[in-house]
C-alpha cells in the first residue's frame, strides 16, 4: 500500500501497486479486528460484486476481492487525478466545468439505478 487515499462508511481505500501486473489499483478495505463478523463481511464482498457488475466508462472496474492478515479487501481501477473534494477546495468551478460533472455522475448513476443498484452514499 503506498497512501491512503479516502476513508468511508464502509472502509479505508489506499492506493497500491498490483505487483504482477505492474499497475497502479485502488484497494478498499475493512479492517476486522479478531475474526471478521460474516455479516459485515458479507455486506462488503456484496458491494464489490454489485459495483464488478456494472460495466460503464464512469465507473471503476473491481479486479478482485479477498481476505488477508484480518483484512477484508477488493482491488479497483485507480483514477489519476485530483478528487473532486480537492478541486472544489480550490474554489467555484467554471460552469461548464461543473456541467460536464454532473453530467458524466448522472450518467453513471442512472446506470447503476437501471441495473437495480442505489449508491447511498455520493460525496466530492
Amino acid at each position: 500500500m503506498e497512501r491512503e487515499l479516502g476513508r468511508g462508511g464502509m472502509g479505508i481505500v489506499y492506493l497500491a501497486v498490483q505487483e504482477t501486473l505492474g499497475r497502479k489499483v485502488a484497494v478498499k478495505t475493512l479492517p476486522m479486528a479478531g475474526e471478521p463478523d460474516s455479516a459485515a463481511a458479507e455486506r462488503f464482498f456484496q458491494e464489490a460484486r454489485v459495483v464488478a457488475k456494472l460495466q460503464h466508462e464512469n465507473i471503476v472496474q473491481v479486479f478482485g476481492m479477498g481476505q488477508e492478515a484480518g483484512w477484508l479487501y477488493y482491488a479497483m481501477e485507480y483514477v489519476e487525478g485530483e478528487s473532486l473534494r480537492d478541486r472544489l477546495a480550490r474554489g467555484e468551478l467554471p460552469p461548464r466545468d461543473a456541467a460536464g460533472i454532473a453530467r458524466d455522475v448522472a450518467r453513471a448513476l442512472g446506470h447503476a439505478h437501471a441495473a437495480g443498484v442505489v449508491h447511498r452514499d455520493i460525496k466530492p
